[in-house]
């Protein structure tokens, strides 16, 4: 769940796995986005069927910039997240 502090805020990418490089790396990764956020909590998921999930280590990381955002630093909340 997430929602932003003033709604239209912009997440470029919510993302389960993905590092790459290093001794140790993910097995697999899986990301949505960008998305907009309103001030309602939303529901996002990220899909991880058939994935290889054996060795993750970058276990959930959110990315986005001011460029997206209009300039301005952003607020912003998650909640309720799990893995199913």
């Amino acid at each position: 769940m997430a929602r932003g502090d003033k709604g239209g805020e912009v997440i470029n990418e919510f993302k389960v796995g993905g590092i790459s490089s290093g001794d140790y790396i993910d097995s697999d990764s899986n990301s949505i986005g960008p998305v907009t956020l309103t001030t309602d909590w939303q529901k996002f998921e990220i899909d991880l069927d058939g994935r290889d999930l054996t060795y993750v280590i970058g276990g959930f990381c959110w990315a986005t910039n001011t460029d997206v955002n209009g300039g301005q630093d952003i607020v912003f909340y998650l909640d309720e997240m799990k893995y199913e």
